[in-house]
């Protein structure tokens, strides 16, 4: 069997049996999706057995992980990306239309969908945005990011209204400033009581 790496994870809250998780993809590549614990994952309730192939880059294609048995479920991710998407308003992947199903995160995503001149950047606008259930957050979720692009984390986890506190050391190795950045990244968290003071410490324009 082919050995697959999987640097992302996600946990469900417990669902009911036959509930699902769905996210969207916008990014061409070849990606690995493990939906755990007997999941079935489908696009279109077409089921996919193998890798989800996407030659596109510029469509945002829903995708859905189903259990038949009830509980908290680990859904893991893994894959090559080939080009990003440079529509800057378009998430490079998205969880928001499961968000309230999310219960932790754990990874790195810059391991999955990684950079280099020829692919672009990554974008996460809204990814968990009303991930109302999400408490913390991975310190090394964007690890190897050290450049930036328009609205990279615009409204990321917007309404994450349980989030306790954030790792100061979250975007700590972005140096390079884009437009509309960090625009929303934490707005309606409403159970944060701070901010770190060095969260942005590693920009320099």
């Amino acid at each position: 069997a082919e050995d697959i790496t999987y640097p992302f994870s996600i946990t469900t809250t417990s669902l009911t049996a036959n509930d699902n998780f769905t996210f969207t993809l916008s990014a061409s590549g070849t990606f690995y999706v493990d939906c755990g614990d007997g999941g079935t994952l489908s696009q279109n309730n077409v089921t996919i057995t193998g890798a989800i192939s996407r030659e596109n880059n510029t469509n945002n294609d829903t995708y859905k992980c189903a259990w038949s048995n009830s509980g908290t479920h680990t859904i893991r991710f893994g894959g090559v990306v080939t080009r990003y998407n440079s529509d800057v308003d378009i998430p490079t992947i998205s969880f928001s239309s499961s968000a309230t199903k999310i219960k932790s995160l754990s990874g790195d995503l810059s391991k999955l969908f990684t950079t280099n001149d020829n692919i672009g950047t990554p974008r996460f606008i809204g990814t968990f945005s009303g991930a109302s259930s999400l408490t913390s957050i991975p310190e090394t979720l964007f690890t190897d990011y050290t450049t930036s692009t328009n609205q990279m984390f615009k409204e990321t986890f917007k309404n994450c209204d349980s989030l306790q506190e954030i790792p100061h050391v979250l975007f700590s190795n972005i140096t390079a400033s884009a437009p509309s950045l960090f625009e929303y990244t934490f707005s309606g968290c409403s159970s944060l009581t701070t901010i770190p003071s060095d969260l942005f410490s590693g920009l320099t324009d």
